[in-house]
């Protein structure tokens, strides 16, 4: 591993490191969560909007266009939290150190 040539006796990783450990902590679980909850109503309204366009098999197809359609802004709301928390993230850490 090469030196740092603006700090002495540091490691690149070492300064890396203390960029990614920049993060708040808080956020991270809020990101994973949103994340995770974005890809999830992603698939279901995927999964719905399938069932809509085959005939929606056993399932009232009006109580399912509903569902379909709610389930959409519930995933436009999460997922736009999702966006301005992690462009929030990305605009507290620190820069890294050009060089």
């Amino acid at each position: 591993m090469g030196r740092d040539p603006r700090a002495p006796g540091r490691s690149r990783l070492a300064s890396n490191r203390k960029i990614v450990d920049a993060m708040n902590a808080k956020l991270k679980p809020i990101l994973l969560i949103l994340g995770l909850l974005a890809a999830a109503l992603i698939v279901t309204q995927l999964v719905m909007g399938l069932l809509i366009v085959k005939g929606g098999g056993s399932i009232d197809l009006t109580k399912l266009i509903k569902a379909h359609q709610h389930s959409g802004y519930l995933t436009v709301t999460v997922v736009l939290l999702y966006i301005g928390t992690s462009l929030s993230a990305i605009v507290a850490t620190p820069a890294r150190p050009r060089g």
